[in-house]
């Protein structure tokens, strides 16, 4: 903490409180915009710049006289990258904070930067320091949408979760669906009703056939997927099973070859304007669909920004990213809890190859 609150003192100097320097004020952010995985890091790319350059015609992209302005880097795939261009951002680019990271190992290593880190991811990594925030969908609004919308919205009875029990946040949203499941069973068919999901391991080489089979005999009402998209996308290509499908992890590369419901911290909703504007401008300005990455990025970078001029001084924006509540984001109104992650609203929708379609919006708990 120290560390940063010393380098921040650096960038945000004199003229952030006296308003009388006009040298830039920059944010760095880190993703892979190159390559056959480039395709999230180039739409949050899209997403930062629109909020720019909106921020720039509202005037309101400064603090005090110096203009705010955000460095890219590429971390071409390779996640050890990460680390050395979060240290070159903060070090040789003297960027004040990061944004980025779609998987906790990402944003372990731009935590080693030393400056505060904005991720879209919905948990913050364990171990995580409090230069950390996450403003994605948190994991347990996450697994109650999906057990809400599987009971109430589907009829689901009974449920089956397959667990890839190596991956820390799949037994984390396993644990958490099997919970919420039974609350919201008990709380529509009764007491006699209710019973525990059946857990199913996956092992490091699953037997998809196998598990077929099994789940064939099992005649859940649902089945939750609580692991890596590429082994859902390795089940899928090959399953019959006909029982309501839902998958829970990260959808940053999910292909779903036959319909599949997640959750999304994002979409274009009828019902909130701002998302319905957001997306007509991101189709007319890169003429192309803007997702959830793009979303994310566009939101945190003004939510960084709306810090960084409530702070003004190095000292206190940490405190003023605390202070972050109400803030008026495309899905609505978002604040952060005392653990740094992000209270907002979350979205059940159908995915189909990459396209989800919103179904039902959940509004967040506490």
């Amino acid at each position: 903490m120290r560390i940063s609150l010393l380098f921040l003192v650096s960038v945000l100097a004199a003229g952030c409180s006296s308003g009388q320097s006009s040298q830039p004020i920059y944010l760095g952010h880190v993703a892979t915009t190159s390559g056959p995985d480039r395709a999230v890091g180039e739409q949050e790319v899209l997403g930062i710049r629109l909020a720019i350059e909106e921020l720039a015609r509202e005037g309101i992209n400064r603090v005090g006289e110096r203009p705010i302005f955000v460095k890219h880097a590429d971390a071409h795939g390779d996640e050890s990258a990460w680390e050395s261009e979060a240290v070159r951002l903060v070090s040789v680019g003297r960027v004040a904070a990061l944004y980025g990271g779609n998987t906790a190992g990402e944003v372990q290593r731009l935590e080693r930067g030393r400056a505060p880190v904005l991720t879209p991811l919905g948990t913050r990594p364990r171990g995580s320091s409090d230069l950390v925030f996450g403003i994605g969908a948190p994991l347990a609004d996450e697994a109650y949408a999906l057990a809400r919308f599987a009971v109430f919205e589907k009829d689901a009875r009974s449920a089956a979760i397959l667990v890839d029990e190596r991956r820390e946040e799949a037994r984390a949203l396993a644990d958490a669906f099997a919970d919420e499941f039974q609350k919201a069973a008990l709380e529509k068919h009764g007491k006699d009703s209710v019973t525990k999901p059946e857990r199913i391991s996956l092992d490091k080489e699953p037997d998809w056939k196998a598990l077929e089979q099994r789940l064939g005999v099992l005649k859940n009402s649902v089945v939750l997927f609580a692991g890596s998209s590429q082994d859902f996308g390795d089940w899928r290509k090959g399953s019959s099973v006909e029982q309501l499908v839902l998958f829970g992890g990260d959808v940053t590369s999910l292909r779903a070859t036959v319909p599949a419901f997640v959750v999304s911290a994002f979409a274009v909703h009828k019902e909130l304007p701002k998302t319905e504007t957001f997306a007509k401008k991101f189709r007319e300005t890169f003429k192309e669909e803007p997702t959830v990455h793009a979303a994310l990025a566009y939101d945190g970078v003004r939510i960084l920004i709306d810090a960084m001029r409530r702070a003004q001084s190095s000292e206190k924006l940490l405190d003023e990213m605390r202070q972050t509540k109400e803030f008026a984001g495309l899905t609505g109104p978002v604040s952060f809890g005392a653990d740094q992650q992000m209270r907002r609203p979350v979205f059940v929708g159908r995915v189909t190859g990459s396209v989800f379609t919103s179904v039902k919006k959940y509004d967040p708990r506490n």
